[in-house]
């Protein structure tokens, strides 16, 4: 499903605007890098004047590594996207709602339903 960060009353983190940039924060693969490596998938989304964050990857502590190693604040987030409920996409959950806990998320019901009940007032 597609929708406008309009559409979902997120305001703009930043006022830049870009052509686009991924930033991978979280996955096992890749060149060496000062980041850690560990099962999982996160990443930083910029898009215009957007930043979204892309799921948080297996494991709170090396997804904080990672995105300090990267230089990346996440209080400056529109919003993040949990694509789906498996701990490799959700674990730094917790880091990231003790960082930003009015950072707004999105996924569907049924993922809602699924995650922890301490993150449901987190959900749109």
């Amino acid at each position: 499903m597609m929708m406008s960060a309009a559409a979902i009353g997120a305001s703009p983190a930043h006022t830049e605007s870009s052509a686009g940039q991924i930033t991978v924060l979280y996955d096992a693969f890749g060149p060496t890098s000062t980041l850690k490596k560990d099962w999982g998938f996160s990443a930083l989304i910029e898009y215009g004047d957007k930043r979204i964050l892309f799921d948080t990857g297996n494991n709170a502590e090396i997804f904080a590594h990672n995105v300090a190693a990267k230089g990346i604040d996440l209080r400056q987030l529109d919003f993040a996207v949990i694509s789906h409920r498996h701990g490799d996409h959700t674990s730094g959950l917790n880091h990231l709602l003790k960082v930003n806990p009015g950072v707004k998320n999105l996924c569907t019901a049924g993922k809602l339903r699924r995650l922890r009940r301490g993150f449901a007032r987190h959900f749109l």
